[in-house]
């Protein structure tokens, strides 16, 4: 509150970079519609800050997700502004098969949804069929703009119409193109990021794509790309030895992680993923005491407690690792603690519980079977 006032009191003349920690107050407090706001002017103001523009479009990124969850959260499954939203999230993370078929089954129960068409003839013109591309673009253009005012903003490009046309709108449509508006603009940010020259942020944006893509071994080669410009910057320490960490490399992310430790010894995730990284070193050992002081320091981090029981297990202790186990296992994805939970129960003499660890094991490893790559793709 003291802030706005004196922003308030400042008026024209308020420093870009008051401005800027505004902003990230708002951000940080979730309120990313205002902290875009102040972004953009500041952003704005400085036009070759690559800060400004990364936190420009990080924030409108908030606000779209923000809709989405609302969206996802009242909406039923087979709605056409759901599927749209999942396959937005396939295309980005390049499954195009996947994200074609979501698309054209919200085209089957919404005619004009021009943002499917616009994101199918994205796919088709990158996989090389710009005839399928210009068939997509061809079914927006006989869009009646007079029912349809805000499709036609935001095909115009006109996002912040579309934003302010759905302000105080909570039906499902209104939640879609909020979201929609609100990731144009994130996307046209991160495009005057792309246009300057090489930053830490331009590395960290690229880094954070193919991070969603799964290709991490290019998160790990932009990474250091971004230390190299900021060497002293220990969160992109941390970052780059997560990521090493995801893509094997487990020794040189241990190394760059047991030498932050030094200087913040009582950091959750950093003994996360010292404890994590020896782990996958086959240290299991020498991982359990930085895995017990980061579920220590951090209770609700489930994943640190998946590794620490996974670590007793390894060094043959199931009693120890089963309460562990029992609360890791709410973020199984696919069935293997539960496998290794039920090597737990039947090791400790349990055998009924063993057989329901393994039958949900059995479970969510079919729920998450991929299905065989589908390698045609049916033209529109």
């Amino acid at each position: 509150m003291i802030a706005l006032l004196l922003l308030a009191l400042a008026g024209p003349q308020t420093s870009t970079a008051a401005r800027f920690q505004h902003a990230q107050a708002l951000a940080a407090t979730g309120r990313y519609e205002l902290a875009a706001a102040e972004f953009r002017q500041a952003a704005e103001a400085q036009p070759a800050n690559p800060r400004a523009w990364y936190a420009l479009g990080r924030a409108w990124v908030g606000a779209a997700s923000e809709s989405y969850v609302e969206l996802l959260g009242k909406a039923p499954p087979d709605s056409p502004y759901v599927r749209a939203v999942q396959a937005d999230g396939l295309m980005r993370r390049m499954q195009y098969p996947a994200a074609i078929a979501g698309f054209r089954a919200a085209l089957a129960q919404q005619p004009d949804l021009v943002s499917a068409h616009t994101a199918l003839a994205a796919m088709y013109a990158q996989l090389g069929r710009q005839d399928w591309a210009a068939k997509e673009r061809a079914a927006n253009a006989g869009l009646g703009c007079a029912s349809h005012p805000v499709e036609c903003d935001f095909l115009a490009g006109k996002y912040d119409a579309v934003l302010r046309a759905t302000a105080a709108g909570a039906t499902d449509a209104a939640l879609y193109w909020h979201g929609q508006a609100a990731t144009g603009l994130g996307r046209r940010a991160f495009n005057k990021l792309e246009q300057l020259p090489p930053s830490v942020e331009l590395h960290k944006y690229r880094a954070g794509v193919h991070w969603e893509a799964d290709r991490r071994l290019d998160v790990v080669q932009d990474l250091r790309a971004a230390l190299k410009l900021a060497p002293a910057d220990r969160d992109l320490r941390q970052q780059l030895a997560s990521a090493l960490g995801a893509a094997g490399f487990f020794e040189e992310a241990y190394a760059i992680v047991h030498a932050l430790l030094r200087d913040a010894p009582d950091s959750a995730q950093l003994n996360a993923l010292a404890g994590t990284a020896l782990l996958s070193m086959k240290n299991a050992e020498e991982a359990i005491p930085f895995l017990k002081k980061s579920v220590a320091l951090e209770p609700r981090n489930l994943e640190a407690q998946s590794s620490l029981g996974r670590a007793y297990m390894d060094t043959g202790d199931a009693r120890l690792a089963l309460p562990f186990l029992e609360a890791a296992t709410r973020v199984d994805s696919d069935g293997s603690l539960h496998h290794l939970l039920a090597t737990a129960y039947r090791r400790t003499g349990q055998p009924r519980l063993a057989e329901e660890a393994m039958a949900k094991s059995r479970e969510l490893a079919a729920r998450s079977a991929k299905p065989p790559a589908q390698l045609d793709i049916p033209p529109p």
